[in-house]
């Protein structure tokens, strides 16, 4: 597994989320759970564990989290919120206190 190998894993993992709240917000159940857990399984089969910042002892106040792979191969996430969604906050409060 290389980074593009991940993005794309992370990209397919989020598509295929949405994919199971429209089947199970819908009628038409044409996809099930296994089909779906198998996309997931196939596109993350190199990544064996995955930890936040905070518990993999990072020194960064980001939000994020690092990726191990069964090849010995590592990979950092970091998570930075670029744009507030309405009537949402920080978990800090309104000014991210």
């Amino acid at each position: 597994m290389n980074a593009t190998d991940l993005q794309d894993a992370i990209v397919n993992l989020i598509d295929t989320l949405a994919d199971a709240r429209e089947e199970i917000e819908g009628d038409d159940d044409d996809i099930t759970l296994a089909d779906l857990l198998r996309d997931i399984e196939s596109d993350f089969e190199g990544a064996v564990s995955a930890k936040t910042y905070g518990r993999d002892l990072m020194l960064t106040t980001d939000a994020g989290l690092t990726i191990r792979t069964a090849d010995g191969a590592e990979f950092q996430v970091t998570i930075v919120q670029t744009r507030r969604g309405a009537g949402t906050e920080d978990e800090g409060g309104e000014d991210g206190e």
